[in-house]
C-alpha cells in the first residue's frame, strides 16, 4: 500500500472516529456555553449555578459509563457500541427539548450522557488500536473543527428564538447526521485492530499522576470553556456576536493540531508542554480579566489555538506509558469526570466571588500544576524513538 493511499485511508477512520467521539460523544462539552446559555437566559430561566449543574450531571454520567465499560472494551464490538450509543444520545438529546420542568430534563440528559459514554468510549479504543494514536487524535481535531465551527456558530440563534429547547433540539438534529457518517466510515473491529504491541512496565505511582494531571487539565479546560459566553456577555458582547467568535475559534484548532503534528518529538515532550501550557494559562487569565472586547475574543481565539497544540502532548504522555492503550483511556474516563464537574464549578465560583476573574486565576493555576505533574512523568519516560 502506497504511503499516500495510507494516509487518505487512515484520515478516512479518523472522520468516521470523530462522529462518534466529537460529534456526538464530546458534543455536550463543547456546546456547553449555549446549553447554559439557554437554561438561564431562556423561558426556565435557572441560576448560573443550577444551570452548571445540569451540565455537570450529564457529563458525570457519560464519564461514569467509559469508565465502567473501560475494562471491558477487549470483548464489546467497538462499532457496534458505538452506534447503539450514538443512537442512545440522540433520542436523549431529543427528548431534551420536549420538557421545561427540572426533574424530567436531567433524566433525559442522564440518558444522553450514558450514550455518549459509549460512542466514546468504542471511540477510543478504536484509537487505540490504531498505530500513531497521536495522530489520529490529531486528525479527529483537523478534520471535525469544521463542523464544529459550523454547530457553535448556528447553535445561539436556536438559544436566542427557544432557549433550552431549541438547543437541545439542535443537537439531536446533528446527533442524526453523525450517526450516518458513522455508519459508513467508522471502522470495523478487525480493521481497527491494526497492531499488536507490547506492555511497558511502568510505576503505578506515574500512572496515577498522569491520570490525575489530565483530570485536572479537564477541568481546567472545560470550566474555561463552559462559562466562556457568559464572561463575553458581562462586558457587552451579545450573544450572536460571540457565537460567531466561537464558531471562529473553533477552526484554528486544526492549526493548532497541525503545529503539534509538525512540531512531532523532534523536541521532546517537556518544551512543547511547557510552551502549550503556559499559554493556556497565560489565555485563560486575559480572557476573564480583560474588559476590551477585541482583546477576549483574541484571548479566545489564542486559548483554542495552544489548547489544540498542547492536547496531543497531554494524551501523548499517557500514551507513552502503556502502547496497549489503557492508561489513556483510565485517564480518559476519569479526566471526564473533572470536566462534568467542571461547569459546576465555575458557576459556583462566579457566584461566590461575584466576578468571572476568579476562574482566570484558578485555572491558570491549575494548567501550570498540569505541566509540573506531566514534567514529573515525562522524566521517567525512554527518550522517543527517532
Amino acid at each position: 500500500m502506497s504511503r499516500f493511499r495510507r494516509h487518505r485511508e487512515r484520515a478516512i477512520v479518523a472522520f468516521g472516529i470523530f462522529a462518534a467521539l466529537w460529534g456526538v460523544g464530546n458534543m455536550s462539552f463543547f456546546t456547553m456555553p449555549h446549553l447554559i446559555e439557554g437554561l438561564v437566559s431562556g423561558e426556565m430561566g435557572l441560576s448560573e449555578s443550577r444551570a452548571g449543574l445540569v451540565g455537570t450531571i450529564e457529563l458525570m454520567c457519560l464519564a461514569g459509563t467509559i469508565i465502567v465499560l473501560s475494562p471491558r472494551m477487549g470483548n464489546i464490538a467497538r462499532r457496534r457500541l458505538a452506534l447503539i450509543g450514538m443512537s442512545i444520545a440522540a433520542a436523549g438529546f431529543g427528548a431534551s427539548s420536549l420538557f421545561d420542568q427540572i426533574p424530567l430534563i436531567i433524566a433525559c440528559r442522564v440518558v444522553a450522557g450514558v450514550g455518549a459514554g459509549c460512542a466514546m468510549a468504542a471511540a477510543n479504543a478504536a484509537i487505540a488500536s490504531l498505530d500513531e494514536p497521536e495522530q489520529v487524535y490529531a486528525w479527529t481535531f483537523i478534520l471535525g473543527s469544521p463542523v464544529q465551527a459550523i454547530v457553535i456558530s448556528v447553535m445561539p440563534y436556536f438559544v436566542a428564538s427557544d432557549g433550552h429547547s431549541g438547543a437541545y433540539a439542535y443537537q439531536a438534529m446533528w446527533a442524526l447526521g453523525f450517526i450516518a457518517l458513522a455508519w459508513f466510515l467508522f471502522p470495523r473491529d478487525a480493521a481497527a485492530a491494526e497492531t499488536a504491541v507490547e506492555a511497558k512496565w511502568v510505576p503505578k505511582f506515574y500512572e496515577i499522576v498522569i491520570i490525575f494531571a489530565i483530570f485536572l487539565f479537564l477541568i481546567g479546560d472545560g470550566g474555561t470553556w463552559s462559562f466562556a459566553e457568559r464572561v463575553a456577555i458581562s462586558i457587552g458582547i451579545d450573544i450572536h456576536t460571540y457565537g460567531r467568535v466561537l464558531g471562529v475559534a473553533v477552526l484554528v484548532v486544526p492549526l493548532g493540531a497541525a503545529l503539534a503534528s509538525a512540531v512531532g518529538m523532534r523536541f521532546g515532550r517537556y518544551l512543547p508542554l511547557a510552551i502549550g501550557l503556559s499559554l493556556m494559562a497565560a489565555s485563560v487569565y486575559v480572557l476573564t480579566h480583560t474588559a476590551v472586547q477585541v482583546v477576549l475574543m483574541g484571548a479566545q481565539l489564542s486559548y483554542n489555538f495552544v489548547y489544540a497544540f498542547t492536547l496531543p502532548f497531554v494524551y501523548g504522555t499517557a500514551a507513552a506509558m502503556d502502547p496497549k492503550g489503557r492508561v489513556i483511556v483510565a485517564a480518559m474516563g476519569v479526566g471526564l469526570v473533572g470536566g462534568a464537574l467542571a461547569p459546576f464549578l465555575s458557576g459556583t465560583l462566579a457566584e461566590t466571588t461575584g466576578t468571572y476573574g476568579t476562574l482566570g486565576i484558578v485555572y491558570g493555576c491549575i494548567f501550570l500544576t498540569v505541566l509540573v505533574l506531566t514534567t514529573l512523568v515525562n522524566r521517567t519516560l525512554p527518550p522517543p524513538e527517532s
